[in-house]
C-alpha cells in the first residue's frame, strides 16, 4: 500500500475537528502515557496544550537523553544550485523570482569542500533546486563520486526521482534524502505551488515509497 493511498483514507476536516475538540484532560492524559496513541498525539498538537508545553519540553528532553545520550550530530549544507523550475510562493529559488542563478562546476565544489572540511564537518547535505535538466542525476552522481572519500555521509536535499535514480545515486554515495511535502492538506496544496513539476501533489506524496523500494 502506498503513502497516497493510506493518506487518502484520511479525512483532513475530520482529523481537524478531533484536534480542537480536545481538552486540558485528554492533554494530561497524553502526558502520562508511556505509550501513545494517534489521539494522544491530536492533543498534543491541539490548542488545549498550550498551557503544556513547558512539560512537554521537558518530557522530550528526557526522553531525548535517554534514547541518545548526550551525542548531536551536525551537517552542513552546500547549495549546488539555485536554478528552480517551480513557482512556490514561499521559495526564494521560485522560477519567477529575477535573481542570479547558478550551478556550482566540480572545481567550485571542491573549493567548498576544503573549506567545509577545515571547519571539521563530517556529514554534508547537497541541496538544489528542481531542475532535472540543468542539475539532474548525471550532475549529482559526478558530485557524490567526487566528493565521496572526503565524508563520514552524504544526504541529498532535491527533485523527487524516480525509484531505479535513487538506487543510482545510492551506487554512487549518497546515504540519505530529505524530501519534504510542505502541506499534507490535499485540497490547500496547489495554494502554494502555482507551477512545475511540484504541482503534483501524489508524485511527491510517492517519494519515500520510491525511495525505500
Amino acid at each position: 500500500m502506498s503513502f497516497n493511498s493510506i493518506h487518502s483514507e484520511y479525512k483532513w476536516e475530520e482529523i481537524s475537528h478531533d484536534i480542537y475538540s480536545k481538552t486540558n484532560r485528554d492533554v494530561e492524559k497524553a502526558l502520562r502515557s508511556e505509550k501513545p496513541t494517534l489521539e494522544d498525539f491530536k492533543a498534543l498538537i491541539s490548542p488545549a496544550a498550550a498551557a503544556y508545553v513547558e512539560q512537554m519540553a521537558q518530557k522530550s528532553y528526557d526522553l531525548t537523553r535517554k534514547r541518545f545520550g548526550k551525542t548531536i550530530q551536525l551537517y552542513l549544507p552546500l547549495y549546488l544550485s539555485n536554478i528552480c523550475e517551480n513557482k512556490c510562493v514561499y521559495c526564494g529559488f521560485n522560477a519567477g523570482n529575477a535573481i542570479k542563478r547558478k550551478i556550482l562546476s566540480l572545481d567550485e565544489i571542491m573549493e567548498e569542500v576544503t573549506a567545509i572540511k577545515a571547519l571539521g564537518y563530517e556529514h554534508l547535505l547537497l541541496v538544489t533546486g528542481e531542475a532535472p535538466h540543468r542539475a539532474g542525476v548525471d550532475y549529482l552522481t559526478d558530485v557524490l563520486d567526487k566528493i565521496r572519500p572526503y565524508f563520514a555521509q552524504l544526504s541529498i536535499e532535491v527533485q523527487p526521482l524516480e525509484q531505479n535514480e535513487y538506487a543510482q545515486l545510492k551506487d554512487h554515495g549518497a546515504n540519505a534524502v530529505y524530501v519534504y511535502q510542505e502541506t499534507y492538506n490535499r485540497n490547500k496544496y496547489l495554494d502554494y505551488h502555482k507551477g512545475g513539476r511540484k504541482q503534483d501533489f501524489v508524485w511527491r506524496l510517492e517519494t519515500p515509497d520510491r525511495i525505500g523500494s
